[in-house]
Formats: structure tokens, C-alpha cells, sequence
């Protein structure tokens, strides 16, 4: 049986991953790969990177089948923070300074984990930087003092401002020339050389806690009820015998409904 299925992409490549946790590493999921996923009965499920512009984005739903079938589902860094904070409640777990901010109301957003990235062949290589990055990059620099915390506001408003596909530490340090920081040089280099991006070290850390917990994990035990819909039973057919793959099983736990 599999262990572990995780899907990384622009986050964290699949090659540093591995060092630390053996897993079936998949590309970042879409709608119906967490059902795919569960089918298989891992043990668990790790959730960084998936896609939510060019297709249908994960279900709800399909983590709490995972769930209601017994299996771990954590999330971190980018879509997997943005589920497990939604998701908090029923069990999926959220790893993470990304999922604290998002769990915690410091985050809304979704275009805050948002990025441009290359193809599989290109190994999903981040064209565009997420703003959660920047927001990290800028405190850092503040703290250390490459830039006065006024600079910082004024970034990050421009940022913000712009839409998520546009925006880089290029048009950072842009930014930052134009209102007059004398030594943008020593802004990049501190950049560049001595910031990991936050949403890099949140993947790490969630492959580094299920390698830590995955062999002592019992089964998840959910504490709701999944109801079958016919919406659900449509877009995931099921052609499986197994009781634990039929949509329209339903769980012993009487705590609550999901629809």
C-alpha cells in the first residue's frame, strides 16, 4: 500500500522532497486528483501546489472523501494551506506559517499564494514571485535593516496592487530605485542570498512532519457525516467494488453533515 501521495509543484521540487520523505509525488493537483488519490487508500495525503486558473480547482469534497475514508490529509505553503484552513474543522491538517495566517484571518486572499510557473518539462520553475513571499522578504529586510518600514508599506502597496502574474522581486528592487533607496544593490543581494522563500520552507516543513508521523499513524477518524450528492457521484464516477471507493457509503459518524 502507499504510504504517502503528495503533489508539489512550483513550491518545492520533487527531487529535494524526496530526501526527506518517500512518496508518490504528483504534479500540482486539479479538480478530482484527491479523489483519484484517495482511491488508491494511502495512509496520507499531502497537499502544496495546485492549480485554480486554467482548471477547475480541488473540491472541498474530495479531501473530506479522503478524510471520511480514513485517510490523513495535510495541507501547507499554497492551494494545500488555503484547503486546510478551510478545512481545519474536519479534520485536514494545516502545516505552516502560510496556514496559521490564513487559519488565523491575517490572510484572505487567495492571490496571496498565487504564481506563474513553467511546465512539467521546464519542472514547474516559478516565473512569478507570491505575494505571501514578498510580504515575508520585506519583513525580513525591515528587521534587519536593509529598508525603513515606510519603504516596506509603500512596496507592498504597489505589489498588492498589481495582478498576481506580474508580480516579481524585479519590480521590487524597480520599485524601490524609483522612491530613491540608495543601495538597492544591497537590498537584492540580502534577497536573493539570505531569504528562503516562506512558501518553500512551509512545503519542507510539511514533508518533514509526515515523514516524522507516518509510521505511527492510525487511520484518520472523522468526526462527520459525508453525504453522497448526485453533483459529486457525476463529476467521480466510480467503477470500484471496494466499500471504501462507493460515493454513496456513508460513514458511522452521525456528528455532523457535509452536503
Amino acid at each position: 500500500m502507499t504510504r504517502a501521495i503528495v503533489f508539489v509543484g512550483p513550491t518545492l521540487a520533487r527531487a529535494d522532497a524526496i530526501t526527506i520523505l518517500d512518496a508518490d509525488y504528483r504534479p500540482p493537483a486539479q479538480m478530482g486528483d484527491i479523489y483519484a488519490a484517495a482511491v488508491s487508500a494511502p495512509t496520507a495525503i499531502g497537499i502544496v501546489d495546485g492549480y485554480f486558473h486554467s482548471v477547475p480547482a480541488v473540491w472541498h469534497k474530495e479531501v473530506l472523501f479522503a478524510l471520511a475514508a480514513g485517510i490523513h490529509v495535510y495541507g501547507a505553503a499554497s492551494i494545500g494551506a488555503l484547503r486546510a484552513a478551510e478545512l481545519a474543522v474536519f479534520g485536514m491538517r494545516g502545516i505552516g506559517a502560510i496556514f496559521n495566517m490564513y487559519n488565523n484571518g491575517v490572510l484572505e486572499d487567495d492571490d496571496e499564494v498565487a504564481v506563474v510557473h513553467g511546465a512539467e518539462e521546464q519542472e514547474y520553475r516559478g516565473i512569478s514571485t507570491p505575494m505571501v513571499d514578498i510580504r515575508d522578504g520585506l519583513r525580513r529586510a525591515v528587521a534587519c535593516g536593509i529598508i525603513s518600514e515606510e519603504l516596506s508599506t509603500h512596496l507592498l502597496v504597489l505589489q498588492k496592487n498589481r495582478f498576481y502574474a506580474d508580480r516579481s522581486w524585479t519590480s521590487v528592487f524597480d520599485d524601490a530605485k524609483r522612491m530613491g533607496l540608495a543601495s538597492v544593490t544591497k537590498f537584492s543581494e540580502f534577497i536573493n542570498h539570505d531569504v528562503m522563500s516562506l512558501k518553500r520552507r512551509d512545503a519542507i516543513e510539511l514533508v518533514t512532519v509526515m515523514a516524522r508521523e507516518i509510521p505511527d499513524l492510525l487511520p484518520f477518524s472523522p468526526q462527520f457525516r459525508l453525504e453522497s450528492s448526485w453533483v459529486f457521484r457525476q463529476s467521480f464516477p466510480t467503477s470500484s467494488s471496494s466499500v471504501r471507493d462507493e460515493l454513496s457509503w456513508t460513514p458511522p459518524w452521525t456528528s455532523g453533515t457535509v452536503m
